[in-house]
């Protein structure tokens, strides 16, 4: 993570903190491959007219379809409730059983707390190595991390 998520993480007050049963359907839909590419169920459910081919690589696929505007479903403490978004879903991920490595991304500013999922693949990425050259606070993690907090 960069400073900026480091700052921020360190003022989150955990005790009692719940991933909210709005979030949890989303990640309890699990996950599915599909053309070697993985998605959170639940959020395949969307229009759209996007293809693979719409994209220079499956990470860009897979980041653009597994993304969660967390700021979307609650009105407050995002950040907390994204990192136990992301935790629930390494949770899931693990259970399922895929061979895969998951990866989240989580970016948080003023306004809200997004998420964004992977899969590790040699030569792709979503972000750069250098994440405190990014303006907003940005925490990268995957899914043989048990806890973010």
């Amino acid at each position: 993570m960069n400073k900026k998520m480091a700052n921020e993480i360190c003022l989150i007050d955990w005790n009692q903190k719940k991933l909210p049963s709005i979030l949890s359907e989303i990640v309890l839909t699990g996950f599915r491959k599909e053309n070697d590419c993985f998605f959170l169920d639940a959020l395949t459910k969307g229009k759209t007219n996007v293809t693979y081919s719409d994209f220079p690589d499956k990470t860009g696929y897979e980041c653009f379809i597994n993304s969660i505007h967390v700021d979307d479903f609650i009105g407050s403490n995002y950040l907390a409730y994204a990192c136990l978004f992301v935790e629930a879903c390494f949770d899931i991920w693990r259970r399922s059983g895929f061979q895969e490595k998951l990866q989240a991304i989580i970016s948080s500013d003023e306004f809200g707390s997004l998420v964004k999922l992977h899969i590790v693949r040699k030569g792709e990425a979503w972000v750069s190595d250098e994440l405190d050259k990014y303006e907003e606070s940005i925490l990268v993690a995957d899914s043989t991390v048990l806890t973010l907090h």
